[in-house]
């Protein structure tokens, strides 16, 4: 839902705004002076922010150059004043600040709601140019950089194969396993850098899963299990964020856990889709949850789909991830 905060001084003005927008979908925040529009907008991060110019404690001039004084200038959401004055002085000043526009009072809604729109549909033309910038640039630094690295290793792996000698057999299988997952990072990585500047999305979950364990219960010598059962299909997108998650979890068994069996639960449930990764693994201590980049990147996956996330582990009792977000469907 989008988050508008409106900013204004004078509550029949502010509370007719808060209602207008409501009733068009909109999700509401207000404030009624700069200053405290100042710290929501930081706090609460809107889509677009409409707000008065004259305004006690801090005007909205004021509150647009605090927020280009404490934000990267691409995080301050699209701007548009609202004000009864009409001075071209006025005009001129809230557009040099980088006000997107400027709306008289009294204003019809319709007037209002076209810039709304407008102003929306640029700042999605504006973000989709940075990301698709941004992939760019991590492509490259994956192939240029990661990626000689991983096939440096490769060829000394390679090398000490070729020889043939181990000490023990035990030896040899790890090294054989060790191998081969570096072989799969490899062509993962190298799969990666390729696509990450297209549009991905996985159609099928359940038989992503079931290959994602075939291969490395077939290269870790875990052995897991794939169930899965949903009541209506998911969009490709919350698909391809969900085995993004499946993949941060197993990324986190195979790197500490010292599991044996593990198994990938994903299904429907009352309070909407619930994932589940759980590994019969050496568990840790409910203190260090939270530390570390792999629970760090787990946590802003989860994050960007909106969902809950719990992990109970034990010293010796194994992991359980569990994801819970409300369903997305077709």
């Amino acid at each position: 839902m989008i988050k508008i905060l409106v900013v204004e001084d004078e509550v029949n003005i502010r509370e007719t705004l808060v209602d207008i927008l409501e009733a068009h979908a909109y999700e509401v925040i207000s404030a009624s002076n700069g200053l405290i529009g100042s710290i929501k907008a930081v706090k609460d991060k809107p889509d677009l922010i409409i707000s008065d110019i004259n305004m006690p404690e801090m005007d909205g001039f004021e509150m647009l150059e605090a927020l280009k004084g404490c934000m990267e200038e691409v995080l301050i959401p699209p701007f548009i004043f609202l004000t009864a004055k009409v001075e071209k002085s006025d005009m001129r000043k809230a557009m040099n600040l980088g006000a997107d526009d400027y709306i008289t009072k009294p204003f019809k809604n319709q007037e209002l709601f076209e810039a709304i729109q407008t102003k929306l549909d640029k700042r999605k033309e504006v973000e989709g140019k940075i990301i698709s910038k941004e992939r760019t640039q991590i492509s490259g630094e994956l192939h240029d950089s990661i990626q000689q690295l991983l096939v440096a290793s490769y060829m000394g792996f390679e090398t000490l194969s070729s020889r043939g000698s181990f000490e023990s057999p035990n030896d040899q299988a790890i090294f054989k396993s060790a191998f081969e997952l570096l072989k799969q990072a490899n062509s993962d990585l190298r799969s990666y850098a390729h696509n990450i500047g297209k549009k991905e999305s996985i159609e099928n979950i359940a038989a992503s899963l079931q290959a994602m364990a075939d291969s490395i219960q077939t290269t870790s010598g875990i052995k897991f299990k794939v169930t899965c059962s949903l009541e209506a299909p998911l969009t490709p997108e919350l698909q391809t964020q969900l085995y993004r998650i499946v993949q941060e979890s197993v990324s986190n068994i195979l790197k500490h856990a010292k599991a044996t069996t593990a198994s990938i639960e994903l299904q429907s449930s009352p309070v909407g889709i619930t994932l589940r990764v759980i590994d019969d693994g050496i568990g840790f201590d409910a203190a260090a949850i939270g530390s570390g980049m792999g629970m760090a990147n787990l946590k802003e996956r989860v994050h960007q789909i909106g969902a809950d996330l719990h992990v109970v582990s034990l010293p010796n009792m194994g992991t359980t991830v569990e994801v819970v977000t409300q369903p997305v469907l077709e």
